[in-house]
């Protein structure tokens, strides 16, 4: 038995389908501006935006991880396993 709800129904009429994701519809016109804007169509501006923030997460966690050493690097100090043991016995 099918039960009506009007918040689920209101979010769906605000919604599209993109592959098998639901988007709010203002995200999907956005997209499209975006594509039309790029000479490129909805999928193909998807994939390009994905790729770009994917690559970038990859790209930059080199310099992010070299960054934090450097930050932490007076802070710790000694091994790991003795810091968790002293820790842990403190308690």
């Amino acid at each position: 038995m099918a039960r009506s709800n009007r918040n689920s129904d209101a979010t769906a009429a605000r919604q599209v389908t993109v592959g098998r994701c639901p988007l709010p519809r203002d995200v999907v016109e956005a997209l499209k501006q975006c594509a039309v804007g790029n000479g490129r169509n909805a999928e193909a501006e998807h994939r390009a935006i994905l790729e770009k923030a994917l690559k970038a997460g990859r790209e930059g966690f080199r310099e992010r991880a070299r960054q934090l050493r450097d930050q932490t690097r007076a802070r710790i100090a000694g091994e790991s396993a003795d810091l968790i043991r002293e820790d842990r016995d403190a308690r």
